[in-house]
Protein backbone atom coordinates (compact mmCIF):
# COMPACT_ATOMS: atom_id res chain seq x y z
CA UNK A 1 0.00 0.00 0.00
CA UNK A 2 1.72 3.18 -1.65
CA UNK A 3 0.36 5.56 1.55
CA UNK A 4 1.70 3.11 4.29
CA UNK A 5 5.11 2.75 2.68
CA UNK A 6 4.81 7.15 2.17
CA UNK A 7 4.10 7.08 6.13
CA UNK A 8 7.08 4.95 7.13
CA UNK A 9 9.45 7.13 5.21
CA UNK A 10 8.02 10.24 7.16
CA UNK A 11 7.47 9.20 10.56
CA UNK A 12 10.76 7.12 11.33
CA UNK A 13 12.35 10.03 13.20
CA UNK A 14 9.02 11.08 15.90
CA UNK A 15 8.15 10.48 18.89
CA UNK A 16 4.21 10.10 19.64
CA UNK A 17 1.97 10.02 22.19
CA UNK A 18 -1.79 8.81 22.62
CA UNK A 19 -3.79 9.89 25.04
CA UNK A 20 -7.34 7.34 24.88
CA UNK A 21 -9.61 5.98 27.70
CA UNK A 22 -10.84 3.45 25.34
CA UNK A 23 -8.70 0.46 25.88
CA UNK A 24 -9.12 -1.02 22.77
CA UNK A 25 -9.02 1.55 21.00
CA UNK A 26 -5.86 2.55 22.90
CA UNK A 27 -4.13 -0.91 22.11
CA UNK A 28 -4.94 -1.00 18.48
CA UNK A 29 -3.78 2.39 17.63
CA UNK A 30 -0.15 1.42 19.69
CA UNK A 31 0.00 -1.37 17.52
CA UNK A 32 -0.31 0.68 14.47
CA UNK A 33 0.98 3.51 14.96
CA UNK A 34 4.69 1.58 16.09
CA UNK A 35 5.34 0.02 12.68
CA UNK A 36 6.17 3.74 11.88
CA UNK A 37 6.68 5.93 14.67
CA UNK A 38 10.84 5.66 16.03
CA UNK A 39 8.56 5.64 19.75
CA UNK A 40 5.60 5.34 20.74
CA UNK A 41 3.83 6.48 23.97
CA UNK A 42 0.47 5.85 25.48
CA UNK A 43 -1.78 7.35 28.38
CA UNK A 44 -5.37 6.88 29.91
CA UNK A 45 -6.44 10.46 30.40
CA UNK A 46 -4.90 13.81 30.22
CA UNK A 47 -3.19 13.68 33.52
CA UNK A 48 -1.36 11.13 32.36
CA UNK A 49 -0.67 12.53 29.19
CA UNK A 50 0.91 15.47 30.68
CA UNK A 51 3.31 13.83 32.70
CA UNK A 52 4.23 11.76 29.83
CA UNK A 53 4.71 14.76 27.45
CA UNK A 54 6.62 16.67 30.08
CA UNK A 55 9.38 13.45 30.17
CA UNK A 56 9.58 12.97 26.57
CA UNK A 57 8.61 16.12 24.81
CA UNK A 58 6.83 14.14 21.93
CA UNK A 59 6.50 15.94 18.30
CA UNK A 60 2.77 14.84 17.58
CA UNK A 61 -0.20 14.22 20.63
CA UNK A 62 -3.34 12.18 19.39
CA UNK A 63 -6.16 12.58 22.03
CA UNK A 64 -9.65 11.66 22.88
CA UNK A 65 -11.90 14.29 24.38
CA UNK A 66 -14.20 12.57 26.74
CA UNK A 67 -11.71 11.10 29.62
CA UNK A 68 -11.64 10.87 33.32
CA UNK A 69 -9.39 12.87 35.21
CA UNK A 70 -8.78 15.05 32.60
CA UNK A 71 -10.81 15.61 29.81
CA UNK A 72 -8.95 16.10 26.04
CA UNK A 73 -9.90 20.26 26.05
CA UNK A 74 -7.86 20.93 29.15
CA UNK A 75 -5.32 18.71 28.16
CA UNK A 76 -4.82 20.25 25.00
CA UNK A 77 -4.90 23.54 26.52
CA UNK A 78 -2.02 22.56 28.85
CA UNK A 79 -0.28 21.40 26.51
CA UNK A 80 -0.42 24.65 23.92
CA UNK A 81 0.40 26.86 27.14
CA UNK A 82 4.08 25.19 27.15
CA UNK A 83 4.42 24.35 23.49
CA UNK A 84 2.60 26.61 20.88
CA UNK A 85 4.09 24.00 18.23
CA UNK A 86 3.34 20.46 19.31
CA UNK A 87 1.29 19.13 16.80
CA UNK A 88 -2.25 18.08 17.84
CA UNK A 89 -4.88 15.60 16.55
CA UNK A 90 -8.34 14.82 18.28
CA UNK A 91 -10.09 11.73 17.99
CA UNK A 92 -13.99 12.26 19.12
CA UNK A 93 -17.18 10.27 18.93
CA UNK A 94 -19.29 13.32 19.35
CA UNK A 95 -19.51 15.87 16.46
CA UNK A 96 -20.22 18.92 18.44
CA UNK A 97 -19.50 22.33 16.92
CA UNK A 98 -18.81 23.74 20.04
CA UNK A 99 -15.49 21.24 20.61
CA UNK A 100 -14.83 21.76 17.01
CA UNK A 101 -14.67 25.80 17.49
CA UNK A 102 -12.44 25.19 20.38
CA UNK A 103 -9.91 22.58 18.67
CA UNK A 104 -9.89 25.52 15.79
CA UNK A 105 -9.04 28.55 18.60
CA UNK A 106 -6.08 25.80 20.40
CA UNK A 107 -4.43 24.96 16.78
CA UNK A 108 -5.53 21.67 16.38
CA UNK A 109 -4.15 19.77 13.09
CA UNK A 110 -7.72 18.05 12.47
CA UNK A 111 -10.36 17.01 14.41
CA UNK A 112 -11.40 13.18 13.52
CA UNK A 113 -14.85 11.38 14.08
CA UNK A 114 -14.38 7.84 15.89
CA UNK A 115 -14.95 5.47 14.74
CA UNK A 116 -11.58 5.79 13.05
CA UNK A 117 -11.31 4.98 8.90
CA UNK A 118 -7.68 3.71 8.72
CA UNK A 119 -7.35 5.18 4.88
CA UNK A 120 -8.50 8.80 6.40
CA UNK A 121 -6.14 8.23 9.60
CA UNK A 122 -3.06 7.72 7.28
CA UNK A 123 -3.67 10.55 5.04
CA UNK A 124 -3.80 12.68 7.90
CA UNK A 125 -0.97 11.81 9.44
CA UNK A 126 0.95 11.82 5.81
CA UNK A 127 0.24 15.44 5.70
CA UNK A 128 0.43 16.71 9.08
CA UNK A 129 3.96 14.78 8.90
CA UNK A 130 4.91 16.64 5.32
CA UNK A 131 3.48 19.65 6.84
CA UNK A 132 5.75 19.25 9.41
CA UNK A 133 8.85 18.21 7.41
CA UNK A 134 8.51 21.61 5.71
CA UNK A 135 7.90 23.74 8.58
CA UNK A 136 11.44 22.22 9.49
CA UNK A 137 13.18 23.36 5.95
CA UNK A 138 11.23 27.26 6.60
CA UNK A 139 13.09 27.27 9.83
CA UNK A 140 16.38 25.82 8.15
CA UNK A 141 16.85 28.34 5.84
CA UNK A 142 15.94 31.03 8.03
CA UNK A 143 19.36 29.62 10.30
CA UNK A 144 21.15 30.17 7.12
CA UNK A 145 19.95 33.36 5.74
CA UNK A 146 22.40 36.55 6.08
CA UNK A 147 22.07 39.92 4.63
CA UNK A 148 23.71 39.17 1.75
CA UNK A 149 23.44 35.64 1.17
CA UNK A 150 21.06 33.46 -0.99
CA UNK A 151 20.05 29.98 0.27
CA UNK A 152 18.27 27.16 -1.41
CA UNK A 153 17.85 23.65 0.56
CA UNK A 154 17.84 20.55 -1.86
CA UNK A 155 17.13 17.27 -2.34
CA UNK A 156 18.74 14.37 -4.88
CA UNK A 157 19.69 17.80 -6.69
CA UNK A 158 16.33 19.42 -6.94
CA UNK A 159 15.72 22.57 -4.41
CA UNK A 160 12.89 21.88 -2.70
CA UNK A 161 12.54 25.77 -0.70
CA UNK A 162 14.49 28.57 -1.63
CA UNK A 163 14.80 31.94 0.18
CA UNK A 164 13.49 35.38 -1.54
CA UNK A 165 16.71 36.54 -2.30
CA UNK A 166 17.37 33.26 -4.55
CA UNK A 167 14.17 33.50 -6.31
CA UNK A 168 14.60 37.52 -6.95
CA UNK A 169 17.85 36.17 -8.71
CA UNK A 170 16.50 34.16 -10.87
CA UNK A 171 13.18 36.36 -11.31
CA UNK A 172 10.53 33.61 -10.29
CA UNK A 173 7.72 33.51 -7.85
CA UNK A 174 8.50 30.27 -5.87
CA UNK A 175 10.37 26.81 -6.02
CA UNK A 176 8.12 25.16 -8.11
CA UNK A 177 8.59 27.73 -10.84
CA UNK A 178 12.55 27.05 -10.79
CA UNK A 179 12.31 23.60 -11.25
CA UNK A 180 9.93 23.87 -14.01
CA UNK A 181 12.04 26.06 -15.87
CA UNK A 182 15.57 24.68 -14.86
CA UNK A 183 14.81 21.17 -13.60
CA UNK A 184 17.70 21.31 -11.00
CA UNK A 185 20.99 22.88 -10.44
CA UNK A 186 23.12 20.32 -12.40
CA UNK A 187 23.38 23.00 -15.51
CA UNK A 188 22.94 25.96 -14.26
CA UNK A 189 27.07 25.67 -13.02
CA UNK A 190 28.77 27.26 -16.18
CA UNK A 191 31.96 25.36 -16.91
CA UNK A 192 35.39 27.43 -15.99
CA UNK A 193 38.55 25.85 -14.59
CA UNK A 194 39.16 26.89 -10.79
CA UNK A 195 35.03 27.11 -10.78
CA UNK A 196 32.54 24.53 -9.43
CA UNK A 197 30.94 22.96 -12.29
CA UNK A 198 29.91 19.67 -12.70
CA UNK A 199 32.49 17.34 -15.02
CA UNK A 200 33.54 13.48 -14.11
CA UNK A 201 31.85 14.74 -10.87
CA UNK A 202 28.91 16.36 -9.63
CA UNK A 203 29.35 19.07 -8.35
CA UNK A 204 27.32 17.93 -5.15
CA UNK A 205 30.20 15.66 -4.53
CA UNK A 206 32.75 18.44 -4.83
CA UNK A 207 30.72 20.07 -2.54
CA UNK A 208 30.30 17.29 0.01
CA UNK A 209 33.67 16.42 -0.05
CA UNK A 210 34.77 19.55 2.09
CA UNK A 211 32.06 20.59 3.97
CA UNK A 212 34.79 23.30 5.46
CA UNK A 213 35.54 24.75 2.35
CA UNK A 214 33.65 27.82 -0.20
CA UNK A 215 33.70 27.29 -3.92
CA UNK A 216 33.07 29.93 -7.23
CA UNK A 217 30.88 29.11 -9.56
CA UNK A 218 29.52 31.41 -12.27
CA UNK A 219 25.21 30.94 -12.87
CA UNK A 220 23.65 33.27 -15.31
CA UNK A 221 20.65 35.13 -13.92
CA UNK A 222 17.11 35.98 -15.02
CA UNK A 223 18.48 38.32 -17.53
CA UNK A 224 21.46 36.15 -18.97
CA UNK A 225 24.28 37.60 -17.04
CA UNK A 226 26.94 35.84 -16.14
CA UNK A 227 27.45 36.21 -12.35
CA UNK A 228 30.16 35.15 -10.19
CA UNK A 229 29.03 34.06 -6.78
CA UNK A 230 30.93 32.46 -3.94
CA UNK A 231 28.92 29.12 -2.53
CA UNK A 232 29.20 26.81 0.70
CA UNK A 233 27.41 23.40 1.15
CA UNK A 234 26.12 22.07 4.62
CA UNK A 235 24.29 18.81 4.74
CA UNK A 236 20.83 18.54 6.01
CA UNK A 237 21.13 17.41 9.99
CA UNK A 238 17.79 17.71 11.52
CA UNK A 239 16.12 14.25 12.05
CA UNK A 240 13.01 15.13 11.07
CA UNK A 241 14.31 16.21 7.47
CA UNK A 242 15.19 13.66 4.71
CA UNK A 243 17.32 11.31 5.29
CA UNK A 244 18.92 11.43 1.88
CA UNK A 245 22.72 11.85 1.98
CA UNK A 246 22.50 14.33 -1.15
CA UNK A 247 20.07 16.85 0.87
CA UNK A 248 21.63 20.26 1.42
CA UNK A 249 21.62 23.83 2.45
CA UNK A 250 22.99 25.88 -0.18
CA UNK A 251 24.48 29.68 0.84
CA UNK A 252 25.57 31.94 -1.69
CA UNK A 253 26.79 35.37 -2.33
CA UNK A 254 26.72 37.45 -5.64
CA UNK A 255 30.39 38.83 -5.74
CA UNK A 256 30.09 39.98 -9.53
CA UNK A 257 31.01 43.42 -8.28
CA UNK A 258 34.60 42.35 -7.40
CA UNK A 259 35.29 41.92 -11.52
CA UNK A 260 37.27 38.46 -10.59
CA UNK A 261 36.06 36.67 -13.32
CA UNK A 262 38.92 35.90 -16.14
CA UNK A 263 36.98 37.75 -18.39
CA UNK A 264 36.85 41.15 -16.15
CA UNK A 265 39.99 42.90 -16.37
CA UNK A 266 38.70 46.44 -15.55
CA UNK A 267 40.45 48.35 -12.81
CA UNK A 268 38.65 48.51 -9.53
CA UNK A 269 38.15 51.83 -7.51
CA UNK A 270 40.25 51.39 -3.56
CA UNK A 271 36.75 52.36 -2.26
CA UNK A 272 34.64 49.72 -4.46
CA UNK A 273 37.49 46.96 -3.64
CA UNK A 274 36.88 47.62 -0.80
CA UNK A 275 33.48 47.38 -0.01
CA UNK A 276 33.63 44.24 -1.81
CA UNK A 277 36.13 43.06 0.31
CA UNK A 278 33.61 43.87 3.43
CA UNK A 279 31.00 41.48 1.75
CA UNK A 280 33.14 38.85 1.05
CA UNK A 281 34.70 38.55 4.54
CA UNK A 282 30.85 39.18 5.94
CA UNK A 283 30.31 35.67 3.46
CA UNK A 284 33.47 34.11 5.00
CA UNK A 285 32.12 34.76 8.73
CA UNK A 286 28.44 33.75 8.12
CA UNK A 287 28.98 30.65 6.81
CA UNK A 288 31.66 30.03 9.15
CA UNK A 289 34.36 29.47 6.49
CA UNK A 290 37.70 28.59 7.16
CA UNK A 291 40.84 31.31 6.37
CA UNK A 292 44.94 31.28 7.27
CA UNK A 293 46.68 33.15 9.10
CA UNK A 294 49.80 34.61 9.22
CA UNK A 295 52.17 36.25 11.14
CA UNK A 296 56.37 36.44 11.51
CA UNK A 297 58.06 35.69 14.49
CA UNK A 298 62.08 37.02 13.56
CA UNK A 299 61.33 35.73 10.45
CA UNK A 300 59.76 32.28 10.98
CA UNK A 301 56.09 32.36 9.57
CA UNK A 302 53.79 31.31 11.88
CA UNK A 303 50.49 30.26 9.93
CA UNK A 304 46.92 28.58 11.69
CA UNK A 305 43.55 28.32 10.67
CA UNK A 306 41.02 30.82 11.51
CA UNK A 307 37.38 31.89 11.74
CA UNK A 308 35.81 35.57 11.55
CA UNK A 309 34.10 36.19 14.26
CA UNK A 310 32.68 39.93 14.08
CA UNK A 311 33.33 42.43 10.91
CA UNK A 312 32.77 45.84 9.74
CA UNK A 313 33.78 48.36 7.57
CA UNK A 314 36.72 49.55 10.40
CA UNK A 315 37.10 46.49 12.96
CA UNK A 316 37.50 42.95 12.51
CA UNK A 317 37.88 39.94 14.95
CA UNK A 318 39.09 36.59 14.52
CA UNK A 319 39.01 33.46 16.30
CA UNK A 320 41.78 31.39 16.47
CA UNK A 321 44.31 29.08 18.57
CA UNK A 322 46.67 30.24 21.13
CA UNK A 323 50.16 30.18 19.66
CA UNK A 324 48.48 32.28 16.71
CA UNK A 325 46.82 34.92 18.80
CA UNK A 326 50.04 34.91 20.16
CA UNK A 327 51.97 35.60 17.59
CA UNK A 328 49.29 38.45 16.45
CA UNK A 329 49.68 39.87 20.19
CA UNK A 330 53.76 40.15 19.46
CA UNK A 331 53.50 41.80 16.13
CA UNK A 332 50.56 43.53 16.32
CA UNK A 333 48.91 42.82 12.82
CA UNK A 334 48.17 39.47 11.17
CA UNK A 335 47.29 38.21 7.55
CA UNK A 336 43.92 36.51 6.31
CA UNK A 337 44.34 34.69 3.38
CA UNK A 338 41.47 33.24 1.95
CA UNK A 339 40.84 31.66 -2.02
CA UNK A 340 37.81 33.75 -2.23
CA UNK A 341 39.55 36.96 -1.43
CA UNK A 342 40.58 39.10 -4.33
CA UNK A 343 44.43 39.62 -2.49
CA UNK A 344 45.10 38.64 1.33
CA UNK A 345 44.01 40.92 4.17
CA UNK A 346 46.42 42.71 6.20
CA UNK A 347 44.74 43.41 9.64
CA UNK A 348 46.96 46.45 11.80
CA UNK A 349 46.86 47.17 15.47
CA UNK A 350 44.91 44.96 17.91
CA UNK A 351 42.32 46.67 19.96
CA UNK A 352 41.22 43.82 22.02
CA UNK A 353 42.14 40.13 23.08
CA UNK A 354 40.14 37.95 24.44
CA UNK A 355 42.51 34.74 25.37
CA UNK A 356 39.52 32.72 26.96
CA UNK A 357 37.69 32.80 23.62
CA UNK A 358 40.57 33.00 21.80
CA UNK A 359 39.54 35.90 19.55
CA UNK A 360 41.07 39.09 18.72
CA UNK A 361 39.92 42.55 17.43
CA UNK A 362 41.70 44.76 14.84
CA UNK A 363 41.25 48.38 14.54
CA UNK A 364 41.83 48.52 11.00
CA UNK A 365 42.34 46.50 7.81
CA UNK A 366 42.95 46.81 3.96
CA UNK A 367 43.89 44.43 0.78
CA UNK A 368 47.94 44.19 -0.07
CA UNK A 369 49.84 43.05 -2.90
CA UNK A 370 52.77 40.76 -0.56
CA UNK A 371 51.57 38.44 1.27
CA UNK A 372 53.25 36.02 3.38
CA UNK A 373 51.13 33.64 2.05
CA UNK A 374 53.02 33.86 -1.08
CA UNK A 375 56.54 32.80 0.63
CA UNK A 376 57.65 29.25 -0.96
CA UNK A 377 60.48 28.92 1.65
CA UNK A 378 61.75 29.19 4.68
CA UNK A 379 63.31 32.80 6.09
CA UNK A 380 64.55 32.86 9.50
CA UNK A 381 66.22 35.80 11.21
CA UNK A 382 70.01 34.75 11.71
CA UNK A 383 71.62 34.53 15.05
CA UNK A 384 73.57 37.69 15.82
CA UNK A 385 77.13 36.09 15.42
CA UNK A 386 76.06 35.89 11.64
CA UNK A 387 77.90 38.53 9.66
CA UNK A 388 77.60 39.64 5.97
CA UNK A 389 79.39 41.14 3.12
CA UNK A 390 77.76 42.32 -0.35
CA UNK A 391 80.59 43.49 -2.59
CA UNK A 392 79.67 45.22 -6.03
CA UNK A 393 82.27 46.86 -8.24
CA UNK A 394 85.22 46.10 -6.41
CA UNK A 395 83.71 47.73 -3.14
CA UNK A 396 83.13 45.40 -0.41
CA UNK A 397 79.99 47.18 2.23
CA UNK A 398 79.40 45.16 5.81
CA UNK A 399 75.52 45.05 6.55
CA UNK A 400 74.24 46.57 9.30
CA UNK A 401 72.06 43.61 10.14
CA UNK A 402 70.83 40.34 8.09
CA UNK A 403 66.42 41.10 8.25
CA UNK A 404 66.00 37.33 7.69
CA UNK A 405 67.67 34.46 5.11
CA UNK A 406 66.34 31.56 3.08
CA UNK A 407 67.50 29.18 0.76
CA UNK A 408 67.08 31.35 -2.13
CA UNK A 409 67.57 35.31 -1.14
CA UNK A 410 68.84 37.65 1.99
CA UNK A 411 67.39 40.74 2.86
CA UNK A 412 69.68 43.15 4.83
CA UNK A 413 70.11 46.68 6.26
CA UNK A 414 72.85 49.06 4.81
CA UNK A 415 73.87 52.44 5.91
CA UNK A 416 75.39 53.17 2.08
CA UNK A 417 74.93 52.11 -1.10
CA UNK A 418 77.63 50.91 -3.11
CA UNK A 419 77.45 53.84 -6.50
CA UNK A 420 75.77 52.31 -8.97
CA UNK A 421 73.89 49.40 -7.47
CA UNK A 422 70.66 49.40 -8.69
CA UNK A 423 68.07 46.32 -9.14
CA UNK A 424 68.96 43.38 -11.28
CA UNK A 425 72.90 44.24 -10.70
CA UNK A 426 75.51 41.27 -9.47
CA UNK A 427 77.14 41.10 -6.52
CA UNK A 428 79.58 38.60 -4.23
CA UNK A 429 77.92 37.95 -0.78
CA UNK A 430 79.83 36.23 1.94
CA UNK A 431 77.74 35.10 5.25
CA UNK A 432 80.07 34.00 8.12
CA UNK A 433 79.34 32.72 11.53
CA UNK A 434 81.62 32.62 14.53
CA UNK A 435 82.89 29.48 14.62
CA UNK A 436 80.02 27.79 12.21
CA UNK A 437 79.05 28.58 8.76
CA UNK A 438 80.91 30.24 5.82
CA UNK A 439 79.67 30.42 2.36
CA UNK A 440 80.70 32.70 -0.73
CA UNK A 441 78.27 33.04 -3.81
CA UNK A 442 77.37 35.25 -6.75
CA UNK A 443 73.45 37.13 -5.95
CA UNK A 444 71.65 39.66 -8.00
CA UNK A 445 69.66 42.84 -6.31
CA UNK A 446 66.39 41.89 -6.44
CA UNK A 447 64.75 45.05 -4.58
CA UNK A 448 66.44 48.29 -2.67
CA UNK A 449 64.08 50.68 -0.80
CA UNK A 450 65.02 53.53 1.60
CA UNK A 451 64.01 53.92 4.99
CA UNK A 452 64.51 56.62 7.43
CA UNK A 453 68.33 56.27 8.08
CA UNK A 454 68.96 53.44 5.98
CA UNK A 455 68.78 51.52 2.53
CA UNK A 456 67.25 47.88 2.74
CA UNK A 457 68.58 45.71 0.21
CA UNK A 458 66.41 42.16 -0.86
CA UNK A 459 69.27 39.95 -2.64
CA UNK A 460 68.67 36.87 -5.05
CA UNK A 461 70.49 33.61 -5.80
CA UNK A 462 70.75 30.34 -7.00
CA UNK A 463 73.24 27.97 -5.24
CA UNK A 464 74.59 24.72 -6.14
CA UNK A 465 74.24 21.88 -4.05
CA UNK A 466 77.57 22.08 -2.21
CA UNK A 467 76.59 25.31 -1.05
CA UNK A 468 72.96 24.60 -0.60
CA UNK A 469 73.20 22.34 1.87
CA UNK A 470 75.12 23.79 4.66
CA UNK A 471 72.52 26.71 4.39
CA UNK A 472 69.67 24.51 4.30
CA UNK A 473 71.36 22.90 7.77
CA UNK A 474 71.66 26.09 9.66
CA UNK A 475 68.22 27.09 8.13
CA UNK A 476 66.36 23.89 9.62
CA UNK A 477 68.50 24.29 12.95
CA UNK A 478 67.64 27.85 13.46
CA UNK A 479 64.01 27.59 12.32
CA UNK A 480 64.18 25.01 15.09
CA UNK A 481 65.60 27.22 17.92
CA UNK A 482 63.04 29.93 17.11
CA UNK A 483 60.25 27.67 17.04
CA UNK A 484 61.18 26.54 20.77
CA UNK A 485 61.87 30.52 21.57
CA UNK A 486 58.13 31.20 20.16
CA UNK A 487 56.37 28.50 22.91
CA UNK A 488 57.98 29.90 25.58
CA UNK A 489 57.04 33.67 25.10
Amino acid sequence: MPKLKDLAKLASSYTVLIVEDNKTLLTKLQQFLQKFFHTVLSARDGREGLHLYRQHKPQIVITDIKMPEMDGITFIKKLRFNDPEVKILILSAFDDKEYLYTAIELGVFRFLKKPLVLEEFTQTLIKLLELMQHEARIQLLKSYEGSDNMVVVCENKTPVLASDRFLDFFALNDIEEFNEKYGDLEDLFLKQEGFLYSDSISWKEKLLANMQQSHQAMIKDSKGKIRHLMLKAYPLQMPQLSREDSAVVLSMVDITGLELLPHQEKEISAQKQQEATVKVLNYLKENGSEVHLHNFYRGLTITDKGKIAFVSKDRIALKTRANQQKAIKKQNWVVIHSPLLPKDVICEEVEKLDEEKHITTMKRYHLIDSSPSKRRTIRVEPKEDMRMQLCFNEHCFEAEQIEDISINSVRCTLFALPAGLEKGSKVMITLQQEGGLTLEFEAAIFKIWMQEMHYEVVANYNLDAEKEQPLVHYISRRQMELIREFKHL
